[in-house]
């Protein structure tokens, strides 16, 4: 198996943990995996998990120290 022209193993899965964690959003990727005796490379973009939930932003910038302040403690 590979990824992106690396080769990985069960000895070295560890690197591509660690190398997935820079993968940016929309990146091409592609990955080598063996079927059927055949060996194939597969082609495509990252698609990093997200949770698309309700939030809010603040805007009144004013009122930052406060805020810092307040989380501090």
């Amino acid at each position: 198996m590979g990824v992106n022209d690396t080769a990985y193993t069960l000895d070295n899965i560890y690197e591509l943990i660690m190398v997935s964690q820079t993968w940016k959003n929309e990146a091409p990727i592609s990955v080598k995996v063996k079927r059927e005796g055949k060996e194939l490379t597969l082609k495509g973009k990252t698609k990093l998990p997200f949770e698309d939930k309700p939030g809010f932003e603040a805007t009144d910038l004013s009122k930052s120290k406060f805020k810092d302040a307040w989380l501090k403690g």
